[in-house]
Order: structure tokens, then C-alpha cells, then sequence
């Protein structure tokens, strides 16, 4: 196996996954195409899908191949699962890295498209006026990249009791005298609950915390994994062992179970857990694909970083401050107060 580029049956052109259509589309031509009319069991049947093979220097763990379309010679890392060819935008799918032990078990398709990602970054950062205008141009929106990131999803089930401090505190005035009076309580409670899909970032070259706050998917969409998917798009696989991401998803567990149990506590005016003893099971979990729109940016020598779902459009994002700005808004600020003060001082002293 090797590189895979899909190209049009009707007109030869290439072709990329569109997710208003939810199939793989010709910009060329128009016409569109499951990805189960050019693939069978990940094993490329359509004539005009072209396979190249890749050389691997040990030394340096980087692959060579040649671009199916331009025959330019690229050379890429051993996690990169999807690209574009540098010199003639080619798509390319690298399926040796997406099969044997890193085949996932499903994928879920982009439906946001780039111009929706574009356009959600430049509303997000339109509203921020503190933002510089530099930061905004059109020349860094583009460079928004759709990425499947490969994700472990656990399942299993979680018990255990849990000890919590509560307090009612009332308040009375007593002649000259205000008196506060707090009683305190000790809670006990134990449950239980089955969670599952609960995701874990498996590329080190993806953020970990940016990758939870753009949760969660909705796997109701997701559908069996195919190479065809990825086409038009940037691609890992795996890189982060399903062991090293098992302690940070038992903690989330224990935090939901937690939260879960002191949801069912009422009629105090402050409740916090003390201390806990919670079990969490694990399955063995599932490798999977999810669609992100990223961008990582350098302004001013400080990279900012913006990703989106590419399923349901969250968005979160970072951004740097235009101190002259922020100096102007305050003195603005601080000038309509004044105003505002010496108008009642006014008014007050007539």
C-alpha cells in the first residue's frame, strides 16, 4: 500500500470531500460520489484512483513519495495520514497509515465547510475590538487547515461514595449588633453511571485542551471508517497510545460521577465535596477520526491558536491585545465617567 489520490470517474480531476453534500465532489465537472462507489473494504477499486509507493529513511523516520499528480518528490512524517501536494494542491492519502492497527473503527465526516470556518473567525474577532488589525487579515484567515484528529473513545462505567461538607448560614440584626449564624453538615452519598465515547486527543501534535473545548461531537453522525473521507483535507494518525490518555479520562469520569451525586443534594446554601472513593471501569476503547478546522498563527513572536468543530461549529480561540487600543478605550472610559460624575455633581450642587 501507499499513496492514494482519488480522482473523478467522469472527467479525471480530483476529487475531496464536501460536507454540504456529504459526498466526495468534482470542482471541476460537478459531479458527486459516495465514498462507497469508489471503495470496497478500504481496498481502491476505481480505475482512476492512482497508488504510489514511499521510501523510508530510517535515520531520519521521514518518508518520501512522489505526488500521484505532478510527480514533485515530497517527503512527510510517519503520522501523517492525509495532505495536500505543495506544488499542485493535490489530495493525498496516505492509506498505510490508516489501516492494520491504525484502520479506526469510524470517522466523522466534516460538515462545516472552510468558508464556514473563515467566517466564523473573522465574526469572532470583529466583535473583539481590543484585537489588532494586523491580526485579522485576510491572508491569516486563510490559512485555516480542516484536520482529522485521531481520538480514543472510552466507555465503561463508574460507583463510589462520596463525602461532602454543606453549610446554612443566616443572617439577623440584634440591636446594635448583626449576627451570622452558619451551621454545618456532613453528607454522604454513593451512585453510579455507564458513561461512553468519552474522547481523548491521540496526535501530540494536536492541543490537548483545545481538543476538549471544542467537545463534544455527536456520534449519531459517525459512519465506518473510509480513506475517501479525508480526501481534500490534513490527516494523523495515532502517535498517543490509548495508555497514556486512560488517567486523564478516569479523572474526568470521577469529576462527572462527583458532580453527578452532588446534583441530587438540595436545600443547603453551599455544598463542596470533601473526600471521595470512586471505581472507574474502562472498556477497551475505540480509535476514531474527527473533523477540526485549526489554525495556528505567530503574532508578534507569541503563536495564537483557533480551532472549530468541524461537525457542529464550536469555536474557541485565543487572541492578542492592542495595548494602544486598550490605553484609548480606558482613557475613553475614564473621560465619560468624569463626564458623568461632574454632570450629577452639578445637577446635585443647583
Amino acid at each position: 500500500m501507499g499513496t492514494i489520490s482519488y480522482k473523478c470517474p467522469s472527467c479525471g480531476a480530483e476529487l475531496r470531500w464536501d460536507g454540504r453534500s456529504e459526498s466526495l465532489t468534482c470542482d471541476f465537472c460537478g459531479s458527486a460520489f459516495s465514498p462507497d462507489d469508489l471503495i470496497v473494504e478500504n481496498q481502491v477499486i476505481d480505475s482512476h484512483a492512482e497508488a504510489q509507493g514511499e521510501t523510508h529513511d530510517e535515520g531520519s523516520g521521514l518518508f518520501s513519495y512522489t505526488c500521484p499528480a505532478c510527480g514533485a518528490e515530497l517527503v512527510t512524517d510517519g503520522t501523517t495520514a492525509a495532505d495536500k501536494c505543495p506544488y499542485c494542491d493535490n489530495n493525498v492519502v496516505h492509506s498505510d497509515r490508516v489501516s492494520g492497527q491504525f484502520l479506526p473503527e469510524f470517522v466523522i465526516p466534516f460538515r462545516v465547510t472552510k468558508k464556514d470556518a473563515e467566517n466564523a473567525f473573522r465574526e469572532h474577532y470583529r466583535k473583539k475590538l481590543l484585537v489588532p488589525s494586523k491580526f485579522k487579515t485576510e491572508s491569516r484567515i486563510s490559512e485555516i487547515k480542516g484536520v482529522y484528529v485521531p481520538f480514543w473513545l472510552f466507555s465503561g462505567s463508574a460507583r463510589g461514595d462520596v463525602e461532602f461538607d454543606a453549610e446554612n448560614t443566616r443572617t439577623w440584626t440584634s440591636g446594635k449588633y448583626r449576627i451570622t449564624e452558619t451551621d454545618h453538615y456532613r453528607l454522604y452519598r454513593s451512585g453510579r453511571m455507564d458513561y461512553e465515547n468519552v474522547p481523548f486527543d491521540g496526535s501530540s501534535k494536536a492541543d490537548d485542551t483545545y481538543m476538549e473545548a471544542v467537545e463534544p461531537f455527536r456520534y449519531g453522525d459517525a459512519t465506518p471508517f473510509s480513506p475517501a473521507y479525508l480526501s481534500g483535507f490534513l490527516a494523523d494518525r495515532y502517535d498517543v497510545y490509548h495508555t497514556e490518555g486512560a488517567p486523564r479520562v478516569r479523572d474526568r469520569v470521577e469529576n462527572s460521577l462527583v458532580s453527578l451525586i452532588k446534583g441530587t443534594i438540595t436545600g443547603y446554601d453551599s455544598v463542596s465535596a470533601s473526600t471521595k472513593d470512586i471505581y472507574v471501569r474502562q472498556y477497551e476503547p475505540k480509535y476514531a477520526m474527527m473533523p477540526v478546522w485549526m489554525l495556528s498563527t505567530v503574532y508578534k513572536d507569541k503563536i495564537y491558536r483557533f480551532a472549530m468543530n468541524g461537525q457542529t461549529g464550536k469555536f474557541v480561540g485565543e487572541a492578542p491585545v492592542s495595548w494602544p487600543r486598550f490605553t484609548a478605550w480606558l482613557l475613553g472610559l475614564t473621560a465619560a465617567f468624569s463626564a458623568v460624575f461632574t454632570a450629577i455633581y452639578y445637577f446635585i450642587s443647583m
